[in-house]
């Protein structure tokens, strides 16, 4: 069991460490389109309430919530990223400079675990329309499979 543990955590970790971006401005993210119903994914649920936000009062962070109603353990870390959905695509918003630590939080089946999620506000030229954050994980069997996949949780700017 501690050795499965120490599997996963670092399987974490390295997985993280490819998470780069480019240099661009405008960055299509590269992600599925989508739209509220992205907040469930294969039993996954991911959410920002609320999820409207006048754009005078935006807060400078978010609570966000995953909840695994899966069998499997998932793996995630603090990383994320913004996204705007302009002329029908998600364009990433957010700086491409942005540092995370490296770790792995465990979700274990059937449980809620929430993150706090900064906006970004001085960084991200906000405007009215269609936003998400995008959050990846992975699942206990990530050395098996190789797939990584996203949760996005939407929200409005109005």
């Amino acid at each position: 069991m501690k050795n499965s543990l120490i599997l996963l955590v670092l399987a974490a970790i390295l997985w993280s460490c490819g998470q780069g971006g480019n240099n661009n401005d405008k960055r299509s993210s590269g992600h599925r389109n989508g739209s509220k119903a992205d907040t469930v994914r294969q039993g996954v649920t991911f959410s920002v309430q609320p999820d409207v936000f006048k754009r005078s009062t935006l807060p400078d962070s978010v609570q966000v919530k995953i909840s695994n109603n899966t069998k499997d353990t998932l793996i995630t870390g603090v990383s994320y990223h913004i996204e705007m959905l302009e002329n029908g695509k998600w364009t990433v918003v957010s700086p491409d400079d942005m540092v995370f630590i490296s770790i792995g939080v465990l979700i274990p089946p059937s449980s809620d675990q929430f993150f706090t999620k900064g906006m970004l506000k001085d960084q991200i030229p906000y405007r009215t329309g269609e936003y998400r954050i995008v959050k990846p994980y992975i699942k206990g069997n990530f050395q098996k499979t190789r797939e990584e996949h996203f949760l996005y949780a939407p929200f409005t700017i109005e």
